[in-house]
C-alpha cells in the first residue's frame, strides 16, 4: 500500500444490506464478511443509535475498520450506512496513534456521492498522535474489557469517550496483536465464535449486572500508566509483545510481571521470575522478556535474592525456562558464599540426587566464584556431598582448610586426582592422611605413584620432623620405608 493510500467501500441499503460503492473488487468470502458485520448489531436500537466502530482482520495481511451510522432516510426500517477502510499490516504497524485514521470516515450524505468511495483513500500524512484522550473511567474499564478475564470480553458501557478508548488501547498493543484485535463499541455488542485466539471488546449497557470485582488490578494500573508513550511497560509491549501469542493473555502476562518489579518491596523470593518459568516454561519462549525480567528483578540484588535464585536453579525443575539464568549469579556471589556456605552447601547436596539437567552447569559458576577460604567459611559437617562436590571442580579451595569432615575414602581419592598434579595440594592431603590411623589402600596408591609421594614426602619431612601431628600407625609405617624413602 504506497503512500498509506488504502481500498475503501461503502455499504448500505440496496434490496438489503449490501456493498453499494467501492475502490476495488473484493472476493466473494471477504464481501460476506463485510456485510455481515457492517450491519447493524443485533437488538441494537436504531432510533437512539450513535455512530459506532468495528475493527477485525479479514485475512492474515488485511484488517477491516468499519464506522457504522443509522441511515433513517431508507425506505427500510433499521438501515444503516457502513465506512469500510482495508489496512494492510505494515500500515497498521506503523502508525503510533490509531486515532489518525478516524477523520478519513465519511458519512454519506445527499446527495451521496458513490465516487468518493470508488477511490482509494489516503491515511493523514502526520502519524502523529492528536491529542484525543478518553475519561480515565473509560480507559480503565476499556483495559479491563480486553484483558481482565472476569469480565469475559465485555465492559461497562463507556458513554461518549468510549470510542477514544478503544482506539487509545489499539494503539498500544504491538503489531501482531493489532491485527488481531476485534472490537465492536456498539452498546451491545454481539457474540462471535471463531479460533481461541480471535477475541472480542465488546460493550453492554449501563443497566446491566456490572463486574463482581470493582478493584483495579495492579496490572491494570500499570497499563493505564502505559498509554502514555513514554512509559517503561508500554516499551515492553513493543519489544518483548512480538515474541509471544497475538492474545489478551500475552499482554496480562507482561503487565503483571512489569507490576512485580515496580513492588515496593524487593523481591526476595524471585515471584516474578517464577511466575515466568510457569507461563513460559520452553526455553525458547519469551527470550526477550526473561532477559528482561531477571535484570529488573535483580538490579538491586541482595544476597538473599542470589541464594534464592540458587535455590530455584538447583532444585526447582522450572528453572529450565530460563536457558541462561545461572550466568546472573557471578555479580556478588562471593559475598553470598561468605554469609551463606552451609546453606548453599545444603542446596548441592539436596541437587544432587534429583535429576536437574542444569546441575553441572550451577555448581561450575557456584565453584568458580567460591572464596579460597570457603571450607573454613561452615564448619557444619551435614552437607557432606556439597562439599565433595565443590572439591572435586575445584580442588585448590581444599588447600589450607581442614579436612576432618573429608572421609579418608574421599581422601585417598582427591589424593589419586592430585598427585601428578598438584604437589601443594597433595601435601596437604597426605598431613591429613598422617593425622588419621594408618590405612592399608595407601600402600597400593603409593606403588602406582611412587615417584610422585617420595616428592612430596621429601618436601614434607621437615614439617613433620618439626613436630607435627601423625598417628603412630604412620611413625611405624614410615620408619619401616624411611631406609628406602632417603
Amino acid at each position: 500500500m504506497d503512500n498509506n493510500f488504502c481500498p475503501q467501500f461503502l455499504f448500505g441499503y440496496d434490496r438489503g444490506h449490501s456493498l453499494v460503492a467501492g475502490s476495488d473488487q473484493l472476493s466473494a468470502r471477504t464481501e460476506a464478511l463485510l456485510s455481515r458485520y457492517s450491519d447493524a448489531v443485533p437488538g441494537i436500537d436504531i432510533e437512539t443509535m450513535q455512530q459506532y466502530w468495528t475493527g477485525m482482520p479479514v485475512n492474515s495481511n488485511e484488517y477491516a475498520l468499519i464506522s457504522t451510522w443509522p441511515a433513517p432516510e431508507m425506505p427500510r426500517p433499521g438501515c444503516v450506512w457502513s465506512h469500510v477502510v482495508i489496512i494492510d499490516r505494515p500500515t497498521i504497524a506503523c502508525i503510533s496513534d490509531l486515532n489518525v485514521i478516524r477523520p478519513i470516515f465519511r458519512k454519506p450524505s445527499k446527495p451521496i456521492d458513490y465516487d468518493y468511495y470508488r477511490m482509494p483513500v489516503q491515511i493523514g500524512a502526520s502519524l502523529d498522535k492528536l491529542g484525543v484522550q478518553a475519561s480515565p473511567e473509560a480507559l480503565v474499564q476499556g483495559l479491563r474489557g480486553v484483558y481482565d478475564p472476569e469480565l469475559e470480553g465485555y465492559t461497562d458501557y463507556l458513554q461518549a469517550d468510549r470510542d477514544e478508548a478503544v482506539f487509545e488501547i489499539w494503539s498500544q498493543q504491538w503489531p501482531e496483536l493489532r491485527h488481531s484485535f476485534r472490537f465492536n463499541t456498539a452498546q451491545q455488542g454481539w457474540h462471535v465464535s471463531g479460533a481461541s485466539s480471535d477475541y472480542w471488546l465488546q460493550f453492554k449497557s449501563s443497566h446491566r449486572k456490572r463486574s463482581s470485582s470493582q478493584t483495579i488490578p495492579s496490572w491494570i494500573a500499570e497499563l493505564y500508566h502505559a498509554l502514555d508513550r513514554d512509559h517503561p511497560l508500554r516499551k515492553l509491549l513493543q519489544t518483548a509483545g512480538p515474541e509471544l501469542p497475538p492474545v489478551p493473555s500475552s499482554v496480562r502476562l507482561l503487565a503483571r510481571l512489569f507490576a512485580f518489579t515496580r513492588g515496593a518491596e524487593l523481591d526476595q523470593d524471585l515471584k516474578a521470575i517464577k511466575f515466568a518459568a510457569r507461563e513460559l516454561p520452553s526455553p525458547e519462549d519469551g527470550t526477550y522478556l526473561k532477559d528482561w525480567l531477571v535484570q529488573e528483578t535483580l538490579r538491586l540484588g541482595s544476597s538473599q535474592q542470589l541464594l534464592s535464585l540458587i535455590e530455584f536453579l538447583l532444585i526447582d525443575s522450572k528453572a529450565r525456562a530460563f536457558p541462561h539464568l545461572e550466568n546472573y549469579l557471578r555479580n556478588g556471589l562471593a559475598d553470598v558464599w561468605r554469609g551463606n556456605a552451609a546453606n548453599i552447601f545444603e542446596l548441592i547436596d539436596v541437587a544432587h540426587n534429583t535429576k536437574n539437567e542444569r546441575f553441572h552447569d550451577v555448581v561450575q559458576v557456584l565453584a568458580g566464584e567460591a572464596p579460597k577460604n570457603v571450607f573454613l567459611l561452615d564448619r557444619d559437617e551435614r552437607s557432606l556431598s556439597g562439599r565433595i562436590i565443590l572439591a572435586e571442580i575445584r580442588p585448590d579451595l581444599l588447600l589450607g582448610a581442614e579436612l576432618t569432615w573429608m572421609s579418608t575414602d574421599v581422601l585417598l581419592k582427591f589424593l589419586a586426582d592430585s598427585i601428578q598434579k598438584n604437589d601443594s595440594l597433595t601435601e596437604h592431603l597426605i598431613a591429613e592422611l598422617f593425622r588419621r590411623p594408618f590405612v592399608p589402600e595407601f600402600a597400593s596408591l603409593f606403588a602406582e605413584n611412587k615417584d610422585g609421594f617420595i616428592r612430596v614426602l621429601v618436601s614434607l619431612l621437615p614439617s613433620l620432623q618439626n613436630g607435627s601431628h601423625i598417628h603412630l600407625d604412620w611413625v611405624r609405617e614410615f620408619n619401616a620405608a624411611a631406609s628406602e624413602v632417603l
